[in-house]
């Protein structure tokens, strides 16, 4: 049965700005330490993990990930 996934993130305490930036922390890190994308124009979907996302956030305890999992036909 096909699967349907629904992220939410929520960020408390006014951390909602530091939402769009933490994805280019996390890959300048990811960066720093060796790693190299492939050159071009492109979608980033997979460059960096949810884990390492979270890691950028400077106060991690107030985003909240919640992910759904649902039948398709549901």
């Amino acid at each position: 049965q096909p699967l349907r996934m629904r992220a939410q993130l929520t960020a408390l305490n006014d951390k909602g700005p530091e939402i769009p930036g933490s994805a280019a922390v996390a890959l300048s890190s990811k960066m720093a330490g060796g790693y190299r994308p492939q050159p071009g124009a492109r979608a980033c979907v997979g460059e960096i993990t949810v884990d390492e996302y979270l890691a950028a956030i400077d106060e991690p305890e107030n985003i909240r990930l919640d992910v759904h999992f649902n039948n398709h036909n549901a």
